[in-house]
């Protein structure tokens, strides 16, 4: 399996996921608002976070908590699809050397590729808890994941979406060789025509997507 340089250490053993979601994760990451990997906004933060300070920010984040571990349970089994299609999907995540207050060992999240098959291409993603922000295992999961689809399958192209009122995510992405090829209002925003300060999201790929998937993203942004 991958791994993140010397910090994070990532699995993919669904059962491993599965048990420590059951026991730890899920409680802790739903009441933190951590959003969907893969389906939804790269670096998801939710609720109790500085940047997103405007309630639409915060609306717009809140139908991509989970909220159930039946929810949760359809995350492991879309990876455990993705894995099986092209030998790719989400890690789980847990520090390999201690960092600050977090010591080694710790899950402290999940995140990689997850294939869409109806569209063809990759969507990065990840979720982290709340200690284990700011302290740079987003960038390597995500530099990690692309290097290991590009040696996987180099000709499936990669997608990730993000909030433009998340600044750390954008420099993550960016920081991995993700282009930005759309910029607009969210979908929730786009429900309120006279919201004079709309959210924002963007979508990145590492090269132009397919018309269908653009398309679906932009609709489901």
């Amino acid at each position: 399996m991958p791994g993140l340089r010397r910090t994070v250490d990532v699995s993919r053993d669904t059962e491993q996921l599965r048990a420590r979601w059951n026991r730890a994760a899920l409680p802790r990451l739903c009441a933190h608002g951590a959003t969907r990997a893969g389906s939804t906004d790269v670096g998801g933060r939710g609720r109790r976070v500085p940047h997103l300070q405007r309630p639409g920010d915060l609306a717009a984040c809140a139908g991509a908590r989970y909220t159930s571990l039946t929810e949760a349970e359809a995350m492991i089994e879309r990876s455990r699809r993705s894995h099986a299609t092209v030998g790719l999907g989400t890690w789980a995540v847990r520090l390999s050397a201690s960092i600050d207050s977090v010591p080694a060992g710790t899950f402290v999240g999940t995140g990689g590729m997850l294939h869409y098959d109806e569209l063809g291409v990759f969507n990065l993603g990840y979720r982290l808890a709340p200690e284990a922000w700011g302290l740079g295992i987003a960038t390597e999961l995500v530099v990690a994941a692309r290097e290991h689809a590009a040696r996987l399958a180099p000709e499936i192209r990669v997608s990730a979406r993000v909030l433009l009122s998340n600044p750390a995510s954008v420099r993550v992405l960016e920081k991995a060789g993700l282009e930005m090829l759309w910029e607009g209002p969210s979908r929730e925003a786009r429900g309120r025509a006279l919201d004079p300060a709309p959210v924002l999201r963007r979508i990145y790929g590492d090269r132009v997507l397919p018309p269908r998937a653009m398309d679906w993203f932009i609709e489901h942004s």
